[in-house]
């Protein structure tokens, strides 16, 4: 399952490139690595070490002038050890191909819709997924991105049940000069288990600082903190994490980067301990 949900994922950027000849083509690649601290005390006071290492690529083409289509992959892989797994390390992966259609005035802003197929494995389970999202910007003149979002997931998990999670964001960005730019993030979202008298609710806050160079590279830094409330007690976790991208087909500072390449796509989480991507 995870070999041909990559090469779906593969083959769809690849078609995105050559088949657009004729039209702009644009898109990116990003990988990084997060450190998880989770809270020991809902483990009993067992440590757990996590970390997370994660990769996407896009590729995108203008359909019109203002009217863009792309297809993007990712992968996350979190690893876990410590106490709470018997001094074992334990995988999960997380995967997904998706595509997005939007409308786009990098003068103006953005209103887009986003789906997305998703797989999630976890030692010898593993679930499917399906993802979808409207999301928008908002281009404030050449110093300020505003935007946000809604979307649906829907998993069916033998070990959970059916989880539906609706979720919402929002963020901005401050571009301190043509090469930096200070984004603020918040999350949240309710998880539905069939199984689970409640339902879940999670809030999360990061702020993270992106460094343009020369050659369209970027590195970013971020701070993530999140909290999921049940039904006994709340689970918290704070992330640090570092992350390469590059763009392709675009340039200019990177406020016009973010404004004429492709969409990252949207993270989806549930607030499950080990389940899904963090924020």
């Amino acid at each position: 399952m995870m070999k041909s949900i990559l090469a779906a994922g593969v083959s769809l950027l690849t078609l995105a490139a050559v088949s657009t000849a004729e039209a702009k083509t644009f898109g990116h690649v990003a990988g990084g690595v997060n450190y998880v601290d989770n809270d020991d005390a809902f483990f009993g006071g067992k440590d757990v070490n996590q970390y997370q290492f994660n990769f996407q690529g896009a590729a995108g083409f203008d359909l019109t002038p203002t009217w863009n289509l792309q297809f993007d992959t990712s992968f996350n892989s979190d690893r876990f050890s410590g106490d709470t797994f018997g001094g074992k390390t334990v995988a999960m992966d997380t995967w997904r191909a998706g595509t997005q259609a939007f409308w786009r005035d990098s003068a103006t802003g953005m209103v887009g819709l986003e789906v997305a197929y998703q797989t999630v494995d976890f030692s010898s389970i593993a679930i499917d997924g399906f993802f979808v999202g409207l999301r928008g910007e908002y281009y404030a003149g050449d110093k300020f991105t505003v935007g946000g979002g809604v979307n649906y997931n829907t998993f069916e998990a033998s070990f959970y049940t059916d989880l539906d999670t609706l979720g919402v964001n929002l963020f901005g960005t401050y571009y301190a000069s043509d090469k930096v730019g200070i984004s603020l993030r918040g999350n949240y979202s309710s998880t539905d288990i069939k199984s689970a008298p409640d339902n879940l609710d999670t809030y999360g806050i990061s702020a993270d600082v992106e460094y343009l160079f020369q050659n369209n590279l970027s590195l970013s830094g971020s701070l993530a903190y999140g909290s999921t409330d049940f039904i006994t007690q709340d689970f918290d976790k704070f992330t640090v994490g570092a992350k390469l991208k590059v763009y392709f087909g675009t340039e200019g500072s990177l406020a016009n980067q973010h404004r004429t390449s492709t969409l990252e796509p949207t993270a989806s989480g549930f607030g499950i301990p080990f389940f899904g991507v963090s924020p």
